[in-house]
């Protein structure tokens, strides 16, 4: 015969005997519950069958470990401490006040609990209120709001002033950041400028480091120039319109015009990373790919995709959370020895992927999901283990906050996009006295929760 149900009502009081055995229960997370408590529990409430969860609690508390307790009885020696004449030791028995004090801590950890439990949702006890609930434009009075005037920030960091030196890298969203601070006279560092064959004209990076696409690529940035590691130096070569161009594998859209040119400025490159690693004191980070290639031979990763380029050299992997972790790690661990003031800012690029490797068995819109699901599982990962680390929005406000965020490709982000992105990182990490003018503005209406939580 199946036991009874229990109905569970903190705001009413206690029905049945198995009503408070369960109480007592979660009280000691499915350990015993020591039976002089439960005995307790179980006399007051028959003697006061008025009381909730929280009053009988405090009386069992109160009452039942008040009182002095008969100490255990001494272990009996077993036949080898008879026949040496040793006393018997058992050092599981704790002492009547030792098991006092550990049951009345476990009490005290239990009511902290339950008070985070209980004001989980309460919005007015949270420093942003209308950080709690999903806006809701349909709802009437002060409580309707639309997810296109949210800024998601619960806490400001204002790590940032325009003297501050500031670096970014990752993926083509990161440049979409460099030149925002650029245009907008904050001092970003740049150690290198952009070569002859580049692309790009003005620095998309504070060396000449170029797109940064995978966790493992922004570890191997960091442990060259520090002197951790060497990567290969390799060239892919391809023709286009009669004239040939030299790739570097290791850093997206950085091209040259001979193998000379690459080889000639290959350690001033080093060198100009190594400075600015050095130098920035705050850096943003973006997280943009979950599919990697990898060389064969050393297993370096690499930055740009190998189509039909290298296709004997190289082989594709599909990185796990944990594995992304862990180069994070390692990257942060490496940098922070050389330069301990450093602050991270990461984030996940909204940019979806051009393509998928894993074409046979998912589309690419399903497999970015998932790589940004992964990237963005590490990133909060990443952040939660380190204090001097921060995670800065960016994906979930092209995502969800931004009204038709995507420029005609429907891949990369529309100029609106941008500054509603940059927007959210002024008001979470610039000093209010550095804002740019048009965001100055708009910090009375848009930023109003953020800036006034308490109203």
């Amino acid at each position: 015969m199946s036991s009874p149900a229990i109905i569970l009502n903190e705001s009413q009081p206690i029905q049945s005997a198995e009503e408070v055995r369960f109480l007592l229960a979660s009280v000691f997370r499915g350990e015993a519950v020591p039976v002089f408590l439960l005995d307790a529990a179980l006399a007051l409430w028959k003697e006061s069958p008025e009381l909730k969860h929280a009053e009988l609690l405090r009386q069992v508390r109160k009452t039942a470990l008040a009182k002095p307790r008969r100490p255990s009885k001494p272990p009996r020696p077993t036949f080898w401490q008879r026949l040496l004449g040793k006393p018997a030791t058992d050092t599981s028995i704790e002492s009547p006040d030792a098991e006092r004090a550990r049951l009345d801590q476990r009490f005290t950890e239990h009511f902290a609990e339950a008070k985070r439990a209980s004001t989980a949702y309460a919005a007015k006890e949270k420093p942003v209120p209308s950080a709690v609930f999903w806006p809701n434009p349909s709802q009437t009075g002060e409580r309707a709001s639309s997810l296109f005037d949210v800024i998601p920030v619960v806490h400001r960091k204002p790590l940032l002033t325009k003297t501050t030196p500031i670096g970014s890298a990752g993926s083509c969203f990161a440049m979409e950041i460099a030149h925002w601070l650029q245009d907008n006279g904050f001092n970003y560092l740049v150690t290198e400028p952009p070569g002859p064959c580049d692309p790009h004209t003005r620095p998309m990076s504070n060396a000449r480091w170029g797109i940064v696409f995978n966790t493992p690529s922004l570890r191997q940035l960091v442990e060259r120039a520090f002197g951790v590691i060497e990567t290969p130096r390799l060239l892919w070569s391809d023709v286009r319109n009669g004239v040939e161009r030299f790739y570097d594998p290791f850093r997206e859209d950085v091209l040259f015009g001979s193998k000379a040119e690459y080889e000639e400025t290959y350690d001033s490159h080093v060198a100009a990373v190594r400075r600015a690693l050095s130098e920035v004191k705050v850096f943003a980070m973006t997280l943009g790919m979950n599919e990697v290639w990898f060389l064969k031979n050393g297993g370096h990763a690499l930055s740009r995709a190998p189509w039909r380029v290298a296709s004997s050299c190289v082989e594709p992997r599909v990185l796990t959370v944990e594995e992304n972790v862990q180069h994070l790690s390692a990257m942060w661990s490496t940098w922070k020895k050389f330069n301990p003031d450093v602050r991270l800012i990461i984030t996940v690029s909204p940019v979806p992927l051009h393509a998928t490797f894993r074409g046979d068995t998912h589309h690419v819109v399903v497999a970015n999901a998932h790589s940004k699901a992964v990237l963005r599982a590490a990133a909060e990962q990443f952040v939660s283990t380190h204090d001097d680390v921060d995670y800065f929005p960016a994906y979930e406000v092209v995502m969800h906050c931004t009204r038709d965020a995507w420029d005609t490709d429907q891949r990369h982000v529309s100029r609106n996009t941008v500054k509603n992105v940059m927007r959210t990182f002024c008001e979470m990490f610039v000093d209010p006295q550095d804002l740019p003018p048009s965001e100055q503005e708009l910090r009375s209406t848009v930023a109003h929760d953020l800036l006034n939580p308490g109203s």
